[in-house]
């Protein structure tokens, strides 16, 4: 069945700030509010009033950790021993934790379970003791993951988000704020294709979609059945009997 890769990072903060986003043609100026990590936490949780978007809220299953408001604490506490690059405090709008979120095609829910476990395997091996937290949630649309991590004592956040790191590191070698933006896009494309090459190539998910390639539908509908195809005989190669050398 057709379906392409999902999966998303954001950072989130003790304190949600507020982001005013410029007019266009179409829609006029206006000022958007950012979750905070309580917030996300809440949501995640299931607690009451926080996901009136579920119709029918279901108690979430916890891989890793859990609840998501526990790793809140933990990240709020990493806060408290960090200072910035000038030595001050973090602001309460600095980033303390990483949220993620890893879905699967609804088409795709018989593959969900070697889908999930596989994805969970990716990210334990990427953030090693910094993930904190896996939740399952099979209430919405699609089934789906959301993961959380924590900086380890001692380290600056940026170790968690590749895209902010390289950005960083491109600042610090003096790059434009252009220069620095390209970085950022450059290593979060990076981030996808790992998650791309090692979870979802093998179970036959196409690394974009067809609107994001600028391809025909017809076109992504051809090279997601080759990924279907490559998908197939990797399964099949590896459940063959192992040669016995002489």
């Amino acid at each position: 069945m057709a379906g392409y890769q999902f999966i998303r990072v954001e950072s989130y903060a003790r304190v949600g700030s507020r982001q005013k986003r410029s007019a266009t043609k179409t829609k006029a100026a206006r000022v958007e509010a950012k979750w905070s990590a309580s917030d996300i936490a809440a949501e995640a949780d299931r607690q009451p009033g926080a996901c009136d978007h579920v119709e029918a809220p279901r108690p979430p299953t916890y891989h890793l950790g859990g609840p998501v408001s526990s790793v809140v604490a933990e990240a709020e506490t990493w806060a408290t021993t960090q200072r910035d690059p000038r030595g001050r405090k973090l602001r309460s709008d600095s980033p303390v934790m990483l949220a993620g979120v890893v879905s699967l095609p609804s088409d795709r829910l018989a593959d969900w379970p070697a889908y999930r476990e596989a994805a969970i395997a990716w990210l334990r091996a990427k953030y090693g003791d910094r993930l904190r937290c896996v939740v399952e949630h099979l209430d919405e649309k699609h089934p789906h993951l959301h993961f959380y991590a924590v900086p380890l004592p001692g380290e600056s956040f940026d170790r968690l988000h590749e895209g902010r790191q390289a950005a960083a590191q491109a600042k610090a070698t003096g790059a434009l704020k252009g220069d620095q933006n390209a970085a950022y896009r450059q290593a979060m494309q990076l981030f996808q294709d790992g998650f791309a090459q090692a979870v979802a190539e093998p179970h036959g998910l196409a690394r974009i979609g067809p609107g994001r390639s600028r391809m025909s539908r017809q076109e992504w509908k051809t090279l997601q059945a080759a990924a279907e195809r490559v998908a197939t005989l990797q399964r099949s190669a590896e459940a063959l009997p192992g040669v016995i050398e002489h």
